[in-house]
């Protein structure tokens, strides 16, 4: 039987049974009509599912994230400002299944003085039951911040900051949501040394403190980035394990490091594992 996707608008059938829904995308499509060993693939035309090519301003949208559930409902966030003076602000819409887009809603509160990052923006949805988080940086110096805004009681909340740590500016987040409902974010911290971490949001509230994932036990001078990090919702069947693949100099080396965080809002994060390591035991250059 084909899978049916919905994207911008239109309909394509993919003559293949392929279970996974909720991936990562770009907004651009193209009328053409492809014919692969899956079967054919037919693209609807284009459609504008922001502000941008308005006729009254100018203005420019930067496409970030566009994921499906396991219902079909499509679901996009951007970026987008026009040039009058106005800086970028979080946009986001939806189409369920067979229907039509909505307007974009505005899910920052941009300003000059704290803009929104070019390229930040990060969105996660629940399998089923139509819950989006979003996440993007917020904010200027030492004053950026991981922003998130939701949709859990039906429309989105005004945006709240996930990342509250004092003079410690915030950079590349991520975001995952399990089947119970819980949104996992991760980020780094631009300190010195860079550092890797976490908050979540259980059934609505947020965790009353930020978790290192990156500086613990032994690791507490690795300098580590993610832009994002790695995440993967390991399987189960409502609460999930998170687990987070992370960049990090270590000793004057890049390696390639994970860890996991065991499910529930008490959950904590497990040893950190140096998963570049060749079978001999050395790393590769670079």
């Amino acid at each position: 039987d084909a899978d049916t996707i919905f994207e911008l608008g239109k309909t394509f059938a993919l003559n293949n049974n392929n279970s996974s829904r909720n991936t990562n995308s770009n907004t651009n499509t193209n009328t053409n009509t492809n014919n692969n060993s899956n079967g054919n693939i037919s693209l609807g035309a284009v459609v504008n599912i922001s502000n941008s090519h308005n006729s009254s301003r100018s203005t420019s949208a930067i496409p970030q994230n566009i994921k499906v559930d396991d219902l079909g409902n499509l679901y996009a966030v951007w970026e987008e400002s026009d040039f009058n003076g106005f800086d970028f602000q979080v946009k986001f819409a939806q189409m369920p299944a067979g229907g039509s887009w909505s307007s974009p809603a505005t899910l920052s509160t941009a300003t000059s003085a704290a803009p929104v990052a070019q390229g930040s923006t990060r969105m996660d949805v629940h399998p089923t039951n139509g819950q989006v988080h979003v996440a993007w940086v917020q904010g200027a110096g030492t004053g950026a911040r991981v922003f998130t805004s939701h949709n859990r009681s039906g429309s989105f909340i005004a945006a709240f900051a996930v990342s509250t740590t004092a003079g410690e500016p915030a950079s590349g987040p991520a975001v995952r949501v399990d089947a119970a409902g819980t949104a996992h974010f991760v980020w780094t911290r631009l300190i010195t040394p860079r550092r890797i971490v976490y908050r979540g949001l259980f059934g609505g509230n947020l965790s009353s403190t930020e978790s290192e994932v990156s500086a613990r036990a032994s690791h507490t001078g690795d300098d580590a980035i993610a832009d994002p990090a790695g995440l993967v919702l390991l399987p189960a069947g409502s609460d999930q394990a998170l687990g987070v693949s992370y960049p990090a100099l270590v000793g004057g080396i890049q390696l390639v490091l994970y860890t996991e965080r065991s499910a529930g809002s008490s959950g904590t994060f497990g040893d950190i594992t140096d998963i570049s390591l060749e079978e001999s035991g050395t790393h590769p250059a670079g």
